[in-house]
């Protein structure tokens, strides 16, 4: 059985899913609110003028620790029981991924790549949301 960690990062899908996961990243900074949310926005943005491909190289650093925090969740579906739906099986999972897999992103990161990376609760809520997008991929393991 192929993991999540394993098809993901393979270099047949690796582009695709950063690309995805940027796009992700890109809109969730967009939909913060407040002042909190400007700053956080406005932190992207001067990053972005520094290089333009920062949230890609981020996403790409992350990307195999991501991967890995699924295959626990990806080896209890396959086990059989849950339905058909990986997507549906992470939503009706009881806190979904969220601590475990912060704590796997956040302890290999000294200093976050970025500055929203450090708002721990409003990235680990959109967590479930970023499973969800890597979903239609990984049904054809």
């Amino acid at each position: 059985m192929t993991s999540p960690s394993t098809f993901l990062t393979s270099d047949a899908h690796r582009e695709a899913v950063i690309a995805d996961l940027s796009t992700f990243v890109d809109n969730t900074v967009g939909e913060q609110g407040g002042v909190s949310g400007t700053v956080i926005k406005g932190a992207l943005s001067a990053a972005k003028k520094v290089d333009s491909n920062i949230v890609n190289k981020a996403v790409a650093r992350l990307l195999p620790d991501l991967a890995e925090a699924l295959d626990p969740y990806w080896a209890t579906f396959k086990e059989g029981g849950h339905g058909d739906s990986f997507e549906a099986y992470l939503q009706e999972t009881p806190a979904p991924c969220p601590t475990p897999c912060w704590k796997q992103l956040t302890s290999r990161l000294r200093r976050p790549p970025l500055p929203w990376l450090r708002c721990t609760a409003r990235f680990a809520a959109k967590l479930p949301a970023l499973w969800r997008l890597t979903s239609p991929r990984l049904a054809r393991l």
